[in-house]
Parts: C-alpha cells; sequence; structure tokens
C-alpha cells in the first residue's frame, strides 16, 4: 500500500492532473484519502454544501463538470449506471469536456457491458476508461482499506494504481474491461444469496422450537460460520482433487439425504425455503446422473456442464477458461 504522507505519482510520469465526481458515502471517504495521501485534488457534486465542506479540508472545489476539463485522471464514484452515463454522457458531459490522454477510473458498481460501450465511445475520443469497483462499505472508504478488483489494460492499470492503492488494502488486476465490475457483482451475488440462506436457516430453526442465539454458536462452530467452502475451493476445486477424491470427503448420497430431511422440517412447519428447494432439486439431479457415490462437490459438475466451463486454475495462477465438455 502507498505511503499516505509521501505520495509518489507514477514512475516516469510528471503527477497527474486528478479530479473527483461523487461525493457520498463512499466517494467522501475515498476522496479524503486521495488527500490525506498528497493528491491535489479536485472535487465535484451536485451538492454544493458538500463540495464547499471539501474545500475547507484543502480540495479545490469545482463549481460544474466544465472545471474538470483539464484533468487527466478522473474518478467517477456513483450510485449506478444510469448516473454514470449521465456523467460521461449528459449535459456538460466527461466525454465532451477532457481532453485526449485523460483516464476515467470508475468506481460505480457497474453493468460491464455499459462500461465496455462508454470505453468505445470514449475511445473515439482518445480517452481511456478502466472501472475498479469498491469493496468493503463506508468504513473501508474511511480506513483506506477497500478491496478493488480493476478492470482494463495493463498499462491503464498500472497508470491507476498508486492512486487507487491509497485507498485500498486490495488491489487486483481482474482483467479485461469490464471484469472488476464482473467480480464485485459475483461477489455481492454470493453475498444475498447468503443472506437469504441465513434467513431461511433461521426461520426453520425458531420454528423448530429452537433459540436463536443457540442455533447462531451452533452454526458459527460449523463448516459454514467457518467458511470452509470458501477456504477449499482452491485445494478442492481448482486443482480438480474432488474429482479423485477416495474415499470421498462427504458422499453426495449422503448430502442428498441431509437436504431432503431438512426440507422435509421446512415443509412439515410451513417455512418457505426457495433456496433450500433449489438446491434439493439439483441435488436430486445430480443422484439422477448416477453420481451418489461421489464427493458432494459433484454439484460443481452440474453447474460447470450448464454453464459451459470448468473451474480451474493454470500453474501460473490465471483461471483456465476451458469449455465443459
Amino acid at each position: 500500500m502507498a505511503d499516505r504522507e509521501e505520495f509518489d505519482p507514477p514512475a516516469g510520469r510528471n503527477a497527474e492532473t486528478v479530479s473527483f465526481i461523487g461525493l457520498g458515502v463512499m466517494g467522501s471517504g475515498i476522496a479524503r484519502n486521495l488527500m490525506k495521501g498528497g493528491v491535489d485534488l479536485t472535487v465535484y457534486d451536485v451538492r454544493r454544501d458538500v463540495v464547499e465542506s471539501f474545500a475547507a479540508e484543502g480540495a479545490r472545489a469545482a463549481s460544474s463538470p466544465a472545471d474538470l476539463a483539464h484533468s487527466s485522471l478522473v474518478f467517477v464514484s456513483v450510485p449506478g449506471p444510469p448516473q454514470f452515463e449521465e456523467v460521461l454522457f449528459g449535459e456538460n458531459g466527461l466525454a465532451d469536456l477532457l481532453d485526449s490522454g485523460t483516464l476515467i477510473v470508475d468506481l460505480t458498481t457497474n453493468r460491464p457491458s455499459t462500461v465496455q460501450a462508454a470505453a468505445a465511445k470514449l475511445a473515439d475520443r482518445g480517452i481511456a476508461l478502466v472501472d475498479a469497483p469498491v469493496s468493503g462499505g463506508r468504513a473501508g472508504a474511511e480506513q483506506g482499506t477497500l478491496s478493488i478488483p480493476v478492470g482494463g489494460s495493463a498499462d491503464d492499470f498500472h497508470r491507476a494504481q498508486p492512486y487507487l492503492a491509497l485507498f485500498s488494502s486490495k488491489l487486483l488486476h481482474a482483467g479485461d474491461l469490464g471484469a472488476g465490475d464482473a467480480c464485485k457483482l459475483i461477489h455481492n451475488l454470493g453475498l444475498n444469496i447468503q443472506r437469504q440462506a441465513l434467513a431461511e436457516m433461521f426461520t426453520l430453526a425458531v420454528k423448530s422450537g429452537i433459540e436463536p442465539q443457540l442455533m447462531h454458536d451452533f452454526v458459527s462452530a460449523g463448516s459454514f460460520g467457518r467458511n470452509d467452502f470458501l477456504q477449499w475451493l482452491p485445494p478442492r476445486v481448482f486443482t480438480r482433487e474432488f474429482e479423485k477424491a477416495d474415499p470421498p470427503w462427504y458422499r453426495h448420497e449422503l448430502s442428498n439425504k441431509d437436504t431432503r430431511l431438512a426440507m422435509d422440517i421446512a415443509r412439515d412447519l410451513d417455512v418457505p425455503a426457495p433456496l433450500g428447494s433449489v438446491c434439493l432439486d439439483l441435488s436430486e439431479q445430480v443422484l439422477e446422473r448416477g453420481w451418489g457415490d461421489r464427493d458432494s462437490w459433484v454439484v460443481f459438475t452440474l453447474q460447470e456442464e450448464a454453464a459451459g466451463v470448468v473451474i480451474t486454475s493454470r500453474p501460473d495462477g490465471e483461471a483456465a477458461r476451458e469449455t465443459a465438455p
């Protein structure tokens, strides 16, 4: 992580002229960490009072996007795709204001196709774009400990890297343009699935007469609470070890039995469990394939076939995008 007290611009370049658009919950913390790192920052937000508060802290205040016209590096932190497109291509949009050679760093959690389409339009004007959605919430933004997957060319990533490092603890070049947003959205999909799973688990527990805190204590001590599955992905799935496990760590027919019995409880107690129902249906499909004696990770094989890919990594750590048979 770059030193916040002695900021060094990218080697071989003069310091960028840096601007920041969007001083909301996340943007405010990020902008302040750039300033703490020694960046001479120009800020803009539709809320004038917020801009003035940053000016009082030492930032340069922009009264309109036109004041950012000669920036060479522009951070954009807005709620979503509509606001992103408005900032770039709406009235007084950056696309018509910025000079050729400028790099835009989009911190928005955005749609990959939106970013890719925007980049194509900007390229005609000589403006580059990377997608760098942030993860870690308000606390991470304020403390400078965000995780950031970045999509874009290697050159653009390295150009933005010293600045991104000022407010991140985990910074990754995810791949081509749009890969950063894909990483963030997949991560959030997992969070939302997990939240729904917890809702199903704990409503079922309470209706079964189990005190919620007791259930929490039990779950916390098990594989779910320890997050074992995520830790086991590299050694078991990325290496395809689950296909060779003999004996299996947890036979699928036993996994299916447990899922079926849990769903029996849900049915008997009239507790809706939509994720549980999908899980049981997929588990039954595995049995129909005759894979019951395989390890329970065989559900990955079913998913891979449906998706047309195989989840594996090459020795160099890069994902091997093979096509499933």
